[in-house]
């Protein structure tokens, strides 16, 4: 939902933290449009927000679309969704 809020361009924040979270597809495909620098950090043992997830949105902010400077993605060594 913040996400959605933050999305309008109306709308002004200087970042955005997601905790066992990441940022939805629809922003991210097929192109990169989501205008708030993000940090996005997931537990390396999270149950809900998966691993896989968490990469998914390493490569779409650093291989892919080259945004790692302003959406950086950080995987938390034996955290879980707890």
């Amino acid at each position: 939902m913040i996400q959605d809020h933050l999305a309008k361009k109306d709308v002004k924040a200087a970042g955005l933290i997601l905790t066992g979270g990441y940022i939805q597809r629809k922003y991210l495909w097929p192109t990169f449009n989501f205008n708030v620098p993000t940090l996005t950090i997931g537990g390396e043992l999270d149950g809900l927000s998966r691993i896989t997830r968490i990469a998914e949105a390493f490569y779409v902010s650093k291989v892919r679309d080259n945004h790692i400077d302003d959406y950086p993605v950080i995987v938390a060594p034996g955290v879980n969704h707890y």
